[in-house]
C-alpha cells in the first residue's frame, strides 16, 4: 500500500438495527483500513451522513429499517450528502422486485442474509478495492491539474516567446510574451512562424534546418529582427521537434535579445563616450587659443577693410570674413557639443511648467522658422504640466529637435513644425516635436547614437545630446513617423525626476 493511499480515508457507513451483525461488519472493514460508523435507523443515518466531515464512500444498508421504511428509498437521500458513494444492500427478505429498484439506484452488490463470510469478505474487498482505485484517479486527476496549472503559470510568465508549432511551421500556440511581440494584431495563432518572426534572408536557412531536425533534436540558435509596430526587435531562436507522425511538434523559443544588445551597445558608447571626453578636455584649452585668436583677427580685418575705398573690394572681404567667422563659430559649436555630450554638468532640478519652457523655445524659434518659410505650431493644455527638471538642459533638447526638424524640411522650401506637450496619467510628462518633412527611414533607431546622421556635414551629435538629457532626466526619447508624412521626436520625463 502506497503513501498516498494510507493518507486516502475510507469511510464506511453501517446501517443496521442488528447490532451484532454491524459490530461484526464494522470488525471486516477496519481489517481492510476503513474507518467504520454504525447507524440503526434512517434518521441516525442522515444525521451521521450530515454530520461528519468529508464524504462517505461506502454504505451498507438493510433494505428493511426500523420505522417501516426501506433502505432502497434512503438511497437517494444519502447520494444527496455524498455523490460517489458506493452502496451494498443487505437483506433477509430479497424479493425480485427490491432487487430490481436496487440495481436501478447503482448499488454495488445486493447481499442475502445468512451469507457466506468468506463471500462477504470478498465482496468488502472488491468495493473497497474500486473505491481506493476512485480515490487514486481522483488524487492523480488533481495532481495532474496542479502540474498543468504550474508549467502553464511557467509558460505565461517566462521572458521567452514560446510557440508549438506544426511540420508546415504554422503556430498552434503562443504563450503572452510571444504575443506581444506579433506584429498581427489578431494573435500569433494559425500564422506562419517563418514569415511572422525569420527575417527573409534567413527563410532558407530555417526551413532547411527545420526539415534535418530529428525527433527531440534542437537546432541551433539563429538571430533574427522582425518589427513590431515601430520597433524593430533581436529574438534569437531555438527548435527542437517533438516526435514523429501524428506527434510531429516542433517547440520554438525566442530569447528577446533587444534590450541586452541595446546595453551593450550603450556600453561601447559610454567607452567611447568616456575616451572622446579625455581626448576633447585636453584639446578644448588648446582649441579654444586658436579660435578666440582667429576671431579676434578677423575683427581686426573688418575694421581695416572699412578703410578700403574701393567698395566692391570691401564688400569682397567682408563676405570672405562672414564665411571664416561663420566657419569658427561652428567649430566652436562641435567642441560645445563634444564636451556637453562627453562630460555632462550635474542637472539643476525645480519644478517648472513646461508650457513656460515651450513658449521661450516659441518665441526664440519662430523668427528663425518663419525667415525659411516655415509655420511654427504649439499645442499645450490648458493647465500646468509642471515636472521637476532642469530647465536649461530641456530648453536645450527642445531647440536641438526644432533645428533637426528644420533641416530635415529646409530643402523643400516650407513645411509645419510642431511642438506639443500634455501630463500623462502614469506621472509622467509628455512633450513632441514633429515635422512634415521626409521622416527618420528605417534606421531611425542608429540615429540616436552619438555621430550617426542622414545629413550632410552633420556631426551626428544633436539627438545623442537630447537623448542623454532626457535619459538623464529619467525619461526616454523615441523617434517614429508622423501621419501622415514626416518624423516625431517624443520624450518623456517623470514628473518626481
Amino acid at each position: 500500500m502506497s503513501s498516498h493511499q494510507k493518507r486516502e480515508l475510507i469511510r464506511a457507513l453501517v446501517i443496521d438495527d442488528n447490532v451484532d451483525l454491524a459490530e461484526n461488519i464494522r470488525e471486516i472493514l477496519e481489517e481492510l483500513g476503513v474507518e467504520a460508523l454504525l447507524a440503526h435507523d434512517a434518521a441516525s443515518a442522515l444525521e451521521i451522513a450530515a454530520r461528519v466531515v468529508g464524504a462517505i464512500d461506502l454504505a451498507f444498508v438493510d433494505l428493511k429499517l426500523p420505522g417501516g421504511g426501506s433502505g432502497v428509498e434512503l438511497l437517494p437521500r444519502l447520494r444527496a450528502l455524498s455523490a460517489e458513494i458506493e452502496v451494498i444492500i443487505v437483506t433477509g427478505n430479497a424479493t425480485l422486485d427490491s432487487a430490481v429498484q436496487a440495481v436501478r439506484h447503482g448499488i454495488f452488490a445486493y447481499v442475502q442474509k445468512p451469507f457466506d463470510a468468506r463471500d462477504f469478505i470478498a465482496i468488502a474487498e472488491r468495493v473497497v478495492a474500486q473505491i481506493r482505485l476512485r480515490k487514486e484517479r481522483e488524487r492523480l486527476a488533481r495532481e495532474l491539474e496542479r502540474s498543468e496549472e504550474l508549467h502553464r503559470s511557467l509558460v505565461e510568465m517566462v521572458d521567452a516567446a514560446i510557440l508549438l508549432i506544426d511540420r508546415e511551421g504554422t503556430i498552434l500556440f503562443a504563450n503572452p510574451f510571444a504575443e506581444e511581440r506579433s506584429p498581427h494584431p489578431h494573435g500569433l495563432i494559425g500564422e506562419s512562424f517563418i514569415e511572422t518572426f525569420i527575417e527573409e534572408c534567413l527563410r532558407t536557412r530555417v526551413r532547411r534546418a527545420l526539415s534535418e531536425l530529428r525527433p527531440y533534436e534542437r537546432s541551433e540558435g539563429v538571430e533574427s529582427h522582425a518589427r513590431v509596430g515601430d520597433q524593430l526587435r533581436t529574438l534569437r531562436w531555438s527548435v527542437s521537434r517533438g516526435g514523429s507522425g501524428s506527434d510531429e511538434r516542433y517547440l520554438a523559443v525566442g530569447i528577446d535579445l533587444t534590450e541586452m544588445r541595446a546595453l551593450q551597445m550603450r556600453a561601447l558608447e559610454a567607452e567611447a563616450l568616456a575616451a572622446i571626453g579625455t581626448l576633447t578636455s585636453g584639446l578644448a584649452h588648446e582649441i579654444r587659443n586658436p579660435l578666440n585668436a582667429a576671431a579676434l583677427q578677423l575683427e581686426l580685418i573688418v575694421r581695416s577693410a572699412r578703410r578700403v575705398e574701393e567698395g566692391s573690394l570691401r564688400d569682397r572681404i567682408e563676405e570672405r570674413v562672414e564665411i571664416v567667422r561663420t566657419e569658427l563659430a561652428r567649430l566652436s559649436s562641435m567642441l560645445n557639443d563634444f564636451l556637453s555630450l562627453s562630460r555632462p554638468a550635474a542637472l539643476s532640478l525645480e519644478e517648472k511648467d513646461l508650457r513656460d519652457i515651450i513658449e521661450s523655445v516659441e518665441a526664440l524659434q519662430r523668427p528663425l522658422l518663419e525667415a525659411e518659410g516655415i509655420e511654427l505650431r504649439v499645442d499645450l493644455p490648458e493647465t500646468p504640466v509642471r515636472a521637476r527638471i532642469d530647465e536649461t538642459k530641456i530648453k536645450q533638447a527642445l531647440i536641438n529637435l526644432v533645428q533637426n526638424a528644420l533641416e530635415a524640411i529646409r530643402a523643400k522650401g516650407g513645411g509645419v513644425i510642431e511642438i506639443r506637450a500634455k501630463a500623462r496619467s502614469d506621472g509622467a510628462v509628455e512633450l513632441a516635436v514633429a515635422d512634415d518633412g521626409p521622416g527618420f527611414g528605417a534606421a531611425s533607431g542608429d540615429l540616436l547614437r552619438p555621430f550617426m546622421t542622414t545629413k550632410e556635414g552633420g556631426t551626428g551629435l544633436g539627438l545623442a545630446i537630447v537623448r542623454t538629457i532626457v535619459e538623464r532626466h529619467g525619461g526616454e526619447l523615441r523617434l517614429f513617423a508622423n501621419s501622415p508624412r514626416g518624423a516625431v521626436a517624443q520624450f518623456t520625463i517623470d514628473r518626481r525626476a
